[in-house]
């Protein structure tokens, strides 16, 4: 007798993985779909029992990857970053179909180590741009004309797509530099406030990857005054008239100076020297000039005074003095004055027409025109003589 005997499977073994470690490596611009790696797992059953689908069960909160259930081949689901991750661990699981009839379900897992590979793909970043940096004129910093040191910052990987090196684009070449290198700023020679009191340099900062990127961002120096400047009056010397006798603050000049350097060494501050400088005030700030008391030109007809300009440097004050010569303009405040109120003469009997009689002499203490003097007779018998008027001689006129 002959019969078949049929042996049914039962779902008694595992799907093994072999290996049960993979590792892999995808750049972070793989495009998504691109293939990652392919897992393998067998298992000896049969039918359902011996067929295996794959998930991903760990190890992977973003769902970066994908993979096939059936192929176990892992695909790029999304795009990647290698500064926001640069390593994946996943965890595979392979399980048989038992589960879809009465058998429990077997399963086994490995682990895919995914090494994302960076890219060029980040450019230097100034991240304290604009920087500031104060440099006093006329002297270079110590040490070296150290002025500043500026860094940017890549988010790429070294040694190539890290590395930085820098450059100046724009600026006065010829008096900054920068070590390409370190970033290190220094200043070459000197530089002049008055001449230039501000300078702005762009810098460009470059990586070494392929191809290189650049970023861009700017130092602006600020030039500090030193006072090396002293004032300066728009004229050598002045030169003034002033009325006599006009009330006390009448202005006699309005004085200017002014100072190349900057702040409290371009304040200006004026005062007057001299003899009788009380007579004249000046205002400090302005430099406006008046008189103190009203003049008597014929107690001083002039007077000579230094108008003094001066910084307000708390260190090292300048100044500079101008003469000042103030003329007082005559004023016809005084009347001619004889040497006497009463003069008697004595003439001879036999006196002949057109002889010397008196010479009457006044004086007036004004000036020019104001002190000229013209004689007049008058009086009961004023027909009996001549008077010239120009020199006050009487003579006899019969």
């Amino acid at each position: 007798l002959h019969q078949d005997v049929k042996i049914l499977d039962e779902n008694d073994n595992n799907p093994v993985f072999d290996p049960k470690q993979y590792s892999a490596s995808v750049a972070e611009n793989a495009s998504i779909g691109a293939s990652v790696l392919q897992v393998s797992a067998t298992d000896v059953d049969e039918g359902l029992n011996g067929r295996v689908r794959y998930a991903i069960v760990a190890g992977d909160n973003n769902r970066d990857f994908s993979i096939s259930e059936d192929t176990g081949v892992v695909r790029v689901a999304k795009n990647l970053n290698f500064e926001r991750k640069s390593r994946y661990v996943l965890t595979i699981r392979a399980e048989d179909c038992a589960g879809n009839s009465d058998s429990t379900v077997r399963y086994d897992t490995a682990n895919i180590t995914i090494s994302v590979a960076d890219i060029n793909d980040n450019p230097p970043t100034f991240l304290d741009s604009p920087y500031l940096a104060y440099i006093m004129e006329n002297v270079i910093p110590s040490p070296s004309g150290y002025v500043l040191t500026v860094r940017a910052y890549d988010a790429d990987t070294p040694p190539y797509n890290g590395q930085v090196r820098y450059f100046l684009k724009d600026g006065d070449a010829d008096l900054f530099r920068i070590n390409a290198s370190t970033g290190e700023i220094s200043l070459l020679r000197a530089l002049d406030r008055e001449s230039q009191s501000e300078y702005i340099l762009t810098l460009v900062a470059m990586d070494t990857g392929t191809p290189p990127l650049t970023g861009l961002g700017t130092v602006r120096v600020t030039v500090q005054d030193v006072n090396d400047h002293s004032p300066e009056f728009e004229r050598q010397a002045y030169s003034v008239s002033v009325v006599e006798n006009v009330p006390a603050g009448t202005s006699v000049l309005q004085a200017c100076a002014t100072d190349k350097d900057s702040g409290l060494n371009a304040k200006i501050r004026y005062s007057l020297l001299g003899e009788n400088v009380e007579r004249f005030d000046v205002d400090s700030d302005s430099g406006l000039i008046t008189t103190a008391v009203p003049l008597d030109r014929e107690e001083f007809n002039v007077y000579y005074l230094t108008l003094v300009a001066q910084d307000c440097s708390v260190t090292e004050p300048r100044a500079t003095a101008v003469n000042l010569t103030v003329t007082v303009a005559d004023e016809n405040d005084n009347m001619p004055q004889f040497p006497s109120s009463k003069f008697t003469v004595h003439v001879p009997d036999h006196t002949q027409s057109g002889q010397f009689v008196f010479g009457a002499k006044a004086v007036d203490e004004d000036d020019g025109d104001n002190s000229r003097i013209i004689y007049f007779l008058g009086g009961e018998d004023v027909n009996r003589f001549t008077m010239n008027q120009e020199t006050g001689v009487i003579k006899a006129a019969q």
